[in-house]
């Protein structure tokens, strides 16, 4: 009996450890405490420095912004998987971003290409 109880206490341990690790497992994964909430900025591509990670977006005259591409961005395009190589400019995009705290940076999460209905998908 006394063998059988140390099985069931660290069955219990093992289960209890594992409810935690899974709990907080998320905060290793999460992007730092400097970011803001999500923004979505819809324009025409101006340019792209792949080199740089940079991707620039029109929406109208005078409102442009440029985006820092995230190492995990996703390229969508016609709501399909795409890659940063189907980034060319005078497509309309909409991105997906967060400003850094830290000197403001706006870094792009996810790029949609023709998300706007745009008549080439």
């Amino acid at each position: 009996m006394l063998g059988g109880k140390r099985t069931k206490k660290q069955i219990v341990a093992v289960a209890v450890a594992a409810l935690l690790i899974s709990a907080f497992a998320h905060q290793v994964f999460a992007y730092p405490d400097d970011i803001s909430p999500s923004y979505t900025y819809n324009g025409e591509v101006v340019s792209i420095d792949l080199t740089h990670n940079l991707i620039t977006l029109q929406a109208g005259p005078g409102d442009q912004s440029t985006f820092r591409l995230d190492d995990y961005a996703t390229v969508n395009k016609c709501d399909m998987g795409g890659s940063f190589a189907d980034l060319k400019a005078g497509e309309w995009a909409s991105v997906s971003y967060f400003v850094e705290n830290l000197g403001g940076r706006k870094i792009a999460l996810v790029v949609d290409l023709a998300a706007l209905g745009m008549k080439h998908c």
